[in-house]
């Protein structure tokens, strides 16, 4: 979300809310520039936006665009198939950081890497397995349209900080490349 943070009672313990600790005040600023898309949302459910991490900042010692995504809440989501719309998410997140990067790496650079979080998971309510089972593959289907584009290689990592599914993802992975 654009604006996390504000009324949450733990903005901390998710992962919307750490980056904009780590993007301090110039990346709220950012945020606050995306232009306001539907009604008053900045980034409607489904949809991708990009900012720049906040110059200066700690996100920007180690990132050079940040690309904010909008999952349904799974049980409350009354506009279509929840799981369609994270779908969407990961095809426009992904889409967007890679066409990013793209644009601005310089000819040197053999790869490019994008880090993500599991989407939906968490405070949007999907169940683990649910959620896990999109991103892995929205990730091998964005591998197999994509991997070595303009002669780099894209890695996709992804931050999970429960080693348990961490694991589940892995596993998820392995199944669906022997299908």
């Amino acid at each position: 979300g654009m604006e996390v943070g504000g009324g949450m009672l733990y903005a901390s313990s998710v992962v919307d809310g750490i980056v904009h600790q780590l993007g301090g005040w110039r990346f709220k600023i950012e945020c606050s520039m995306v232009n306001v898309v539907k009604k008053d949302e900045r980034v409607p459910v489904g949809s991708s936006a990009i900012t720049g991490p906040g110059l200066g900042s700690d996100l920007s010692k180690e990132y050079d665009a940040i690309v904010h995504t909008t999952p349904p809440f799974y049980n409350y989501f009354n506009e279509g198939d929840p799981s369609s719309y994270l779908r969407q998410c990961y095809q426009n997140s992904l889409k967007m950081a890679f066409e990013e990067i793209s644009s601005s790496s310089d000819e040197n650079s053999n790869d490019s890497r994008v880090a993500i979080p599991l989407l939906g998971a968490g405070g949007r309510g999907f169940p683990i397995d649910v959620a896990i089972g999109i991103a892995a593959s929205e990730a091998i289907s964005w591998s197999q349209k994509h991997d070595k584009m303009n002669g780099q290689s894209e890695v996709l990592a992804f931050g999970l900080p429960e080693i348990s599914n961490a694991n589940m993802l892995i596993d998820e992975l392995k199944r669906m490349e022997l299908q």
